[in-house]
């Protein structure tokens, strides 16, 4: 490649509706204010010229030869809301165009010009709510944002077929009276373009029997199972779904003579100190939280004791449970063992009662815990719990998992095997994760 100081490159937001490529000799059409003058975009140390389009400042790079140095691009308005002689459009393009003056006639032309993929530009909170939630709340009203294969028109149809059908838990119970009447449930799939298509009709079915939840907002605790010592997080929940990583507690302490759990916030000053090792709690809770029957988890009691603990004391802590190292390591290399002996336990996992429980009484210091947690609402009312909160009391430590508490040399060759570093010793061994 040749560099030619004369050459001039502009960058364009053009229409994305357009069929063909824009031709080198025709204008670009380049997209900036709206009909009310507000602009479309803004670049960083660029302002776009009198026919949209933004110089690029280019440069003579040794291995690549002419380079183009496009600024950082900043949307300023949905594609959707964005109006240029009254309307609106689907999808944008970039465009970049290079063009160079000819030394005698002195005017310009189009050397070469490229354009990008169509794209749309919408809003973190629309994008937010195209993503199809995991569970789905019993109240919330149906949308085309609720399930995936039910657009727009299919759910008018069904609020126009089916009177009162407003909500999740409304075709909750549609579907479930189905069951015993086979012309609704035809009558139904023809509604919901499912008619010839069993497995979408058995996936609705599955999600609407599985993944439906109530106001579930009691919290959550993890302890580590059959641990010599109580370790663990306190965690908010939503809709029946835990914030995994916005833990809001750390439980350090058996309970309290009164049998409240004895709670310490997470503050600055203790996410600042002990970040790490706070992580990969956060990093073991997760773990656990994904084998089978939740072991170490269960709905937060009633009203803990909130207390005050140094950095020094949750780094101490995990530091005699799992040894001294990286913590995010030594997580790994005991999550990867207990997999490892779960799988070979199977048949005497064990799954203890759960306990219930009710809002967590935020601490006396107000409405908001710093650093990694944030504030527990005064005002929560949680309804009863309903799906699999965890398995394992918190009534005694060391119990919850249903996997032996003493570690066999066969046990940790066969994790070691497996791909789990392991070792059986103590709290500063060195980069080891004792079980």
């Amino acid at each position: 490649p040749v560099y030619l100081p004369d050459v001039k490159v502009k960058l364009y937001v053009i229409n994305g509706q357009q069929l063909a490529a824009t031709s080198l000799v025709d204008p670009p059409l380049g997209l900036y204010l709206s009909d009310d003058g507000s602009p479309l975009f803004a670049a960083a140390n660029a302002t776009p010229e009198e026919d949209k389009g933004v110089p690029i400042e280019l440069s003579a790079d040794e291995r690549l030869g002419p380079v183009a140095s496009i600024p950082e691009f900043q949307f300023l308005n949905k594609n959707s809301k964005f109006k240029v002689g009254g309307r609106t459009f689907k999808c944008f393009k970039l465009l970049a165009r290079a063009t160079r003056k000819d030394p005698v006639t002195g005017q310009e032309s189009v050397v070469a010009q490229v354009e990008s993929e169509s794209f749309k530009v919408t809003t973190k909170k629309g994008y937010d709510g195209c993503r199809k939630a995991e569970y789905l709340y019993a109240h919330d009203p149906i949308t085309d944002k609720t399930f995936a294969n039910l657009g727009e028109t299919t759910i008018t149809n069904l609020k126009n077929t089916f009177d009162g059908i407003e909500t999740v838990e409304d075709l909750m119970h549609l579907v479930q009276a189905c069951r015993s009447q086979p012309d609704m449930e035809m009558r139904l799939r023809e509604v919901l373009n499912m008619a010839r298509d069993a497995e979408k009709y058995r996936n609705l079915t599955r999600m609407l029997t599985e993944k439906v939840v109530y106001d579930d907002s009691v919290p959550r605790i993890f302890v580590v199972p059959n641990a010599s010592r109580p370790l663990g997080l306190l965690f908010r929940a939503n809709k029946g779904q835990v914030d995994f990583g916005d833990p809001v507690g750390v439980l350090l302490r058996p309970p309290a003579p009164t049998g409240q759990l004895r709670i310490s916030q997470i503050t600055d000053k203790l996410q600042a100190q002990a970040s790490h090792h706070l992580e990969a709690l956060c990093t073991l809770a997760l773990g656990y939280w994904r084998m089978p029957r939740h072991s170490g988890w269960a709905l937060a009691p009633e009203s803990p004791c909130w207390e005050d603990e140094a950095p020094s004391d949750v780094i101490d802590a995990f530091q005699e449970l799992f040894g001294q190292g990286d913590p995010l390591t030594l997580v790994d290399m005991h999550l990867a063992a207990v997999a490892h002996m779960a799988a070979a336990a199977t048949p005497f996992l064990q799954r203890s009662p759960g306990h219930t429980g009710a809002s967590v009484t935020p601490p006396p210091s107000g409405g908001r815990v710093s650093g990694l947690g944030s504030g527990l609402n005064r005002s929560q009312n949680p309804s009863p719990h309903v799906g699999g909160s965890g398995s394992g009391g918190l009534g005694a430590w060391g119990t919850g998992s249903g996997i032996p508490v003493t570690v066999k040399p066969e046990d940790l060759a066969a994790a070691a095997a497996a791909g789990a570093t392991v070792s059986g010793g103590r709290a500063g061994s060195g980069g080891t994760a004792p079980l």
